[in-house]
């Protein structure tokens, strides 16, 4: 098989809890993301973006919106971000 004793160890051990796995690779990847935007600020920050891209003038019609506006924008409105 041309393998290591660590890598056949991984599936031995996987069969062994588990006679009907499928031995495809399992995500290492976190089942949740602790430090994630909450829901509600995701929602407020796509409503306010667009106010505030309108707002610019005609020198700054082409700059990105900061986070720093939308900071205070979030703020104004009593969330915290």
């Amino acid at each position: 098989m041309n393998r290591g004793t660590t890598w056949l160890h991984k599936w031995w051990t996987e069969y062994q809890l588990n006679p009907k796995s499928d031995f495809a690779d399992h995500s290492g990847a976190p089942p949740t993301w602790p430090h994630q935007t909450p829901r509600f600020v995701q929602r407020a920050v796509v409503k306010i973006r667009p106010t505030l891209e309108a707002a610019q003038s005609s020198q700054t019609r082409y700059r990105l919106v900061g986070h720093r506006s939308l900071q205070t924008e979030l703020l104004r409105l009593g969330i915290k971000p």
